[in-house]
């Protein structure tokens, strides 16, 4: 995967977007996580926006959110795309939003509001000191098949005459039934047996899906993956 981070003059005009594109372009076939900046002093604008809430001056909020919206419509109108309608709906129902913040209560305390969210993440890093999903698609992996079908079916090598060629017994892996439904899937995307012992550190992350595991088995009696 690769990162880019491009800061607001980046995407201050059409001009700009249009060469930021040109810039992503020989990554096109690449995994790529792109953060873009508010575009050309936005960050300032919505300062005036917040100013003019708190003031409870609605002339002057409506003023400064259309202010914003049409800097925004503008960039959006001169870019080369085939349709722009989609985007532009987008745009008026972000700002329709941001309007209908006025008429909601706002905190007193020191001018600041309280953004009330959930996150939620998870961990893929294999060397993480907490268990991370990587730590439990590791516990998960091969857990039907630790233990060998031992006393019985020792495989011997012998010679034609029956005679053991070497004094190492093999025996096949017991497969239990205590599967894990992330072993049944991993083992279904890679075309491998029940018994087939997977290296889960050699996979690549690419072959990890999150919808292997099941609600259970990610709900991991409550205990936290990050």
């Amino acid at each position: 995967m690769r990162v880019f981070k491009f800061g607001g003059a980046s995407v201050k005009n059409a001009p700009a977007i249009i060469n930021l594109g040109s810039l992503l372009e020989p990554y096109r076939s690449d995994r790529l996580f792109v953060v873009v900046s508010a575009m050309d002093k936005t960050t300032n604008r919505l300062e005036v926006v917040v100013k003019n809430l708190l003031e409870r001056n609605h002339t002057a909020f409506e003023n400064s959110i259309q202010e914003i919206q049409s800097f925004h419509e503008g960039i959006l109108q001169e870019l080369p795309l085939p349709d722009l309608s989609r985007l532009s709906h987008e745009i008026q129902l972000l700002f329709e939003g941001l309007r209908k913040r006025y008429h909601d209560p706002i905190s007193e305390h020191f001018g600041f509001e309280y953004d009330q969210r959930i996150d939620r993440s998870y961990s893929l890093n294999p060397f993480a000191s907490t268990i991370g999903l990587w730590g439990q698609a590791r516990a998960l992996t091969n857990q039907h098949i630790l233990d060998f079908d031992k006393p019985w079916n020792p495989i011997v090598d012998v010679d034609s005459f029956g005679f053991p060629l070497s004094d190492t017994v093999l025996w096949n892996r017991l497969i239990a039934s205590n599967q894990s439904m992330f072993d049944k899937n991993l083992r279904a995307s890679l075309g491998r047996g029940p018994s087939d012992f997977i290296q889960i550190d050699d996979l690549n992350p690419d072959q990890l899906k999150l919808s292997y595991f099941s609600a259970d088995e990610l709900l991991n009696a409550g205990n936290s993956f990050v």
